[in-house]
């Protein structure tokens, strides 16, 4: 398809353009017009693909940060941040930040389990609640506990929410106004007053330009010519190697700790397809699966899944396997960032939440840095023939699209 002439462009002045259509893109768009700023919203595949829809869904209070001596900081902000989600989902006390209205997402779970061998989980919970104060982390009742962990030891409840990725993404998308546009960015512009971007069809003039895209920042940041100490200096990737189980027995959602890390050895949540259970599987095996094929890969998950439930039968489970690449902001060591990572130059601004479950943290920077620049909102909307390209969502890889 050929691209249209330059003169025949539609044409759209806005104060904000937003790229990237994952969770991050969508509250940082939310925060922005709620500060009185217009939006516009770019997503070259569909929202939340990558990092959003292959994520496992939890809304971490920081538990198991905080089970790892290291990593205070990290188990806070997780911990502050799921205190804006649980308000924003009408399951917690109002808090000071204003939230976007999230009552109608899917929600999974409304708490994960914890368990280990014997004696451990003990000492990392102690340890945890300690850290992590207003967490809520007690021992599960027996109701609590499904059949297939009852030979687990001690098991804990822990106030966690796991959420359909999917849903969270339609209704974040609802609550702000500004258009949702589907395009594939062909240049990005950056003047010392104004960003101009453009598409095949569109031209875009905006005070200020703010790239959400996770691991696609990098060729955002190419395409602005921001990237002269190449791009791995504003961004890095910690890839993962997960996994999924058809007809899994029951629907579980959980961590099952083997050491005092930041980095469960399973961590399992459910879904259903029909009448279907799926686990997706994360957390260590996810780590160090990075190294080896899809078939080593689901022989690895199908060992791990015989040691945390030794009494069932694991030799003819459907074991699936997927890629993903965390995209994260540059640390020198190639650690993950305790916090969110905002980094600015000029009027580009270029956001990594590090976790979902930091978006609110992450929006609320990326409009400070907007501010910052002196960017002031209020205007009207100036469009030359511009016609919204609708967007589509993406779905995990176990849902077929006619299901999701």
């Amino acid at each position: 398809m050929n691209a249209k002439p330059a003169d025949s462009l539609s044409e759209l002045h806005v104060d904000v353009v937003v790229l990237g259509g994952g969770v991050a893109g969508l509250w940082c768009r939310w925060a922005a017009e709620r500060a009185g700023l217009r939006v516009l919203l770019i997503e070259s595949q569909r929202m939340g693909a990558g990092q959003t829809i292959l994520a496992q869904g939890i809304v971490h209070r920081g538990v198991k940060y905080a089970i790892s001596p290291s990593a205070s900081e990290a188990a806070q902000a997780a911990d502050r941040a799921a205190s804006i989600w649980r308000a924003a989902m009408g399951r917690g006390p109002a808090v000071s930040d204003a939230t976007p209205n999230l009552r109608s997402v899917r929600v999974l779970a409304d708490s994960m389990l914890m368990w280990s061998d014997a004696g451990l989980l003990s000492r990392g919970v102690a340890f945890a609640a300690s850290k992590v104060l207003s967490s809520s982390v007690r021992p599960a009742t027996p109701a609590e506990i499904p059949p297939v962990l009852r030979s687990a030891g001690t098991v804990y409840h822990v106030d966690e929410a796991v959420v359909a990725p999917r849903s969270l993404l339609r209704v974040l998308a609802e609550q702000g106004s500004g258009p949702l546009h589907h395009a594939a960015v062909d240049s990005i512009h950056v003047a010392s007053d104004h960003v101009t971007i453009r598409s095949s069809a569109l031209r875009v003039r905006a005070q200020c330009v703010v790239l959400a895209a996770g691991e696609g920042n990098a060729d955002l940041l190419r395409l602005a010519g921001a990237d002269e100490s190449g791009s791995e200096a504003w961004m890095q990737r910690r890839p993962l190697h997960m996994a999924y189980v058809r007809n899994a027995p029951c629907e579980l959602f959980g961590h099952w700790i083997g050491t005092i890390s930041d980095k469960p050895r399973l961590t399992i949540t459910s879904d259903r397809v029909g009448d279907e259970i799926v686990w997706y599987l994360g957390g260590e095996v996810a780590e160090s699966g990075v190294a080896f094929g899809e078939a080593e890969q689901q022989e690895r998950v199908r060992r791990e899944l015989a040691a945390c439930f030794p009494r069932m039968s694991w030799a003819t489970a459907q074991i699936r396997t997927v890629r993903v690449n965390r995209a994260e902001g540059f640390q020198a060591d190639g650690r993950r960032p305790d916090l969110p990572v905002v980094r600015s130059r000029d009027r580009l601004i270029a956001v990594w939440p590090t976790k979902m479950v930091l978006a609110p943290l992450a929006a609320a920077e990326v409009v400070r840095a907007v501010q910052a620049l002196g960017v002031v909102g209020g205007g009207a909307w100036r469009a030359g023939g511009f016609d919204v390209n609708p967007v589509d969502y993406a779905w995990s890889p176990w849902t077929p699209p006619d299901q999701s």
